[in-house]
């Protein structure tokens, strides 16, 4: 007779097993919320039960995060840095359970993205900031809508440069003081200074020295991590045998072979400086107490010597720049053109003076655009590795958008100019005219962009194997990114209106090459091969929402339509197509 239990018997036993609640509870602390809500929870309906408790129940902390422009160009996403999962910016409250986050990257800026930072900015979170931005239309946007959200709650700074440092102290000269929790720097290239000064003349290494020497409230110890300075190590000795004032910091200094250990004592403050090798690469410099509280002490140095390169929560790196905001510089120079139309109201008399004013503002938006954008070395300029038709997109909208209110700006000039002034309001019709001529050089270079792409495509076209073939994939593919970028941005009718031209080329680019290769009914398999992909590019530009509307065009329809409808183009003197010729042609990319 078998000792082994059947499967009955033993699933009896099994449901005789029962753990209560508040151990599962205590087990479900080491499973990930994946198992728990997708593995766990559907064993049974108790199971199922008790993982919605322990939901509702936990708090969470979110992972780490990276805010960026969405894939489509349209806002913004946020993408989980360890699956790569991208999903939209929630809407509204976060759940009160939530109670921190790992780490959160923001290289994209808008209104969205602004309300998600204040439902996750919350009181008490101590926050680590790192900051790498270089424009100063970023600058401020950080000053007016990111700042207040975390100050209050700034426990430390990450690779604190002077360049970051010397925009932070425009923002306030005290700004490292005014937050009142913060306890650690990690500075670049900043040594204590002496004498120590925040004022607006003192320099960075003295306004972070000001704060270093500074006591906090509960007497615990700033800590700083920099590089060390042999010369002005003398200045610091002195500051501290002269002092008056308690100070408790700790400075932890990369290695360097000028290290020599030293203590120095000061009995006014009953305190000693103290700087010693803890191990192979690590030295301190401690202020402290003469009798102090070892246990305590040995703790506090511990944590400075990890704190660099340990695991912050509630970590926020800002990296946006101008060209990641999503409500751009077009939406500001709005405001700032409305608030100019209600000082002409208020000061009429100063109309000639304003108008310039508002001229000369309109011209540097318009310039500057175009230079980021059309200009030589215009990569170089914004910091990107390439200019996109999302880039162009966005730059054309802009000039497009303000454009249509400069109409509007003067006829209200023209209201409050002396009729022997009228003729300052040429330089709103130059200005219009530059608007205009600016985005149509934009969009040619859009046009351009594609151009290249499909003609470079039909060089490699060859009419083999199966349809469709890979050539047709790549200009299929490369129209479907050009419309999720464009179309992203501008409205229905403009998209409309550019992939329709986009179409017209690509016939005549398709007919030129027919031409070149003698491809024609009589060749019945190549002339079949192209006709089936060109049906095949057919079928997915239409397919497309705002093409709808295209002509259902075969290749027999236009292989021998003169090509007169396209002044820009034009043969050579063999029948081929010359596309040098073409104005749209390949442009530098």
């Amino acid at each position: 007779m078998s000792d082994n239990k059947s499967d009955e018997e033993q699933q009896q036993q099994m449901e005789r097993i029962f753990i209560c609640a508040d151990i599962w509870y205590e087990v479900f602390n080491f499973l990930s919320p994946f198992d728990l809500g997708l593995k766990l929870a559907l064993i049974n309906d108790r199971f199922d039960a008790l993982v919605d408790v322990h939901f509702k129940s936990r708090e969470w902390s979110l992972d780490w995060m990276i805010i960026r422009r969405a894939n489509d160009g349209n806002g913004a996403q946020i993408v989980n840095a360890r699956s790569r999962e991208g999903l939209r910016i929630p809407q509204g409250p976060l759940p009160d359970n939530v109670i921190g986050f790992k780490h959160i990257e923001i290289s994209y800026l808008d209104q969205n993205v602004i309300k998600f930072l204040e439902e996750i900015c919350r009181p008490n979170f101590g926050t680590t900031v790192f900051i790498e931005s270089f424009y100063d239309h970023s600058w401020e946007i950080i000053r007016q809508k990111i700042w207040p959200l975390v100050n209050d709650n700034i426990c430390g700074f990450l690779r604190l440069s002077p360049s970051v440092f010397d925009r932070l102290r425009q923002f306030s000269p005290t700004i490292l003081r005014d937050c009142a929790k913060l306890r650690s720097i990690h500075s670049l290239q900043l040594f204590p200074e002496f004498p120590a000064s925040d004022d607006t003349d003192a320099t960075s290494a003295q306004a972070l020295t000001e704060w270093l020497i500074t006591p906090r409230g509960d007497d615990l110890p700033k800590m700083l991590y920099c590089e060390f300075f042999s010369a002005r190590m003398d200045e610091l000795k002195g500051s501290f045998v002269n002092a008056s004032e308690r100070a408790n910091f700790i400075i932890k200094f990369l290695e360097n072979d000028d290290f020599e250990p030293f203590e120095l004592k000061n009995n006014w403050t009953g305190e000693r400086l103290t700087f010693r090798q803890i191990d192979e690469d690590k030295w301190l410099l401690v202020r402290c107490p003469i009798e102090r509280e070892e246990d305590k002490w040995a703790n506090w140095e511990k944590e400075a010597i990890e704190w660099k390169r340990r695991r912050h929560w509630n970590f926020i790196a800002i990296t946006f720049q101008d060209n990641d905001i999503g409500d751009g510089t077009a939406t500001l120079l709005l405001r700032i053109l409305a608030q100019y139309s209600d000082l002409l109201v208020l000061f009429a008399h100063c109309a000639m003076e304003l108008t310039m004013d508002v001229v000369q503002m309109l011209k540097a938006f318009n310039s500057r655009t175009c230079q980021l954008i059309l200009g030589a070395g215009a990569r170089q300029l914004v910091g990107l590795k390439m200019i996109s038709v999302k880039h162009l997109t966005l730059a054309l909208r802009s000039l497009q958008f303000i454009a249509q209110f400069i109409p509007t700006l003067r006829q209200s000039f023209s209201n409050e100019l002396p009729t022997d002034r009228h003729t300052l309001l040429r330089h709103f019709d130059q200005t219009q005219r530059d608007f205009e001529d600016h985005a149509r050089e934009i969009r040619s270079k859009m046009l351009g962009l594609m151009d290249r792409e499909l003609i470079g495509a039909l060089e490699e076209w060859r009419l083999e194997g199966k349809t469709p073939t890979a050539s047709f994939q790549q200009i299929v593919m490369q129209i479907g990114k050009f419309y999720s970028s464009y179309s992203a941005i501008m409205p229905p009718e403009l998209t409309t209106e550019i992939l329709l031209q986009i179409h017209m080329n690509f016939k005549l680019y398709l007919r030129q090459h027919l031409n070149s290769r003698g491809i024609s009914p009589h060749d019945s398999i190549a002339y079949g091969m192209a006709g089936q992909d060109f049906a095949y590019y057919m079928e997915n530009v239409r397919a497309l929402p705002d093409c709808k509307s295209f002509p259902v065009d075969t290749i027999g329809d236009f292989r021998f339509t003169p090509c007169a409808d396209m002044p820009n183009c034009r043969l050579d003197a063999h029948g081929a197509f010359n596309r040098h010729s073409c104005k749209r042609g390949p442009t530098e990319y």
